[in-house]
């Protein structure tokens, strides 16, 4: 009978796979997507009211797509004053800590 191998237990750190570290998102490339989506939304918006004040709508289903579509901008708005508020707070929270 051949004796058994010695095994020496392996200590967590050296089985553990670290993940590669990234670099966390400037405070511009969070905020930028919202804004981003939010100056979409208003350009098609004031497309469409220009349309809207030339009476191009003809009938009830153009409106109430067009008033959809001013839900959907007064909503993205309103999600972009959001993030903005809560990252200029927390920017301004993170320079008031003192290191």
């Amino acid at each position: 009978m051949a004796p058994a191998a010695a095994t020496t237990p392996t200590s967590p750190s050296t089985t553990l796979h670290k993940p590669p570290r990234t670099a966390a998102p400037s405070f511009a490339a969070l905020v930028e997507g919202p804004v981003t989506h939010a100056v979409n939304e208003h350009a098609a918006f004031e497309a469409s009211m220009r349309s809207a004040s030339r009476g191009e709508f003809a009938d009830q289903r153009e409106l109430l797509l067009l008033q959809a579509q001013v839900y959907r901008y007064s909503h993205h708005v309103e999600v972009t004053t959001r993030v903005v508020d809560r990252a200029s707070s927390a920017l301004k929270q993170l320079l008031n800590t003192s290191f």
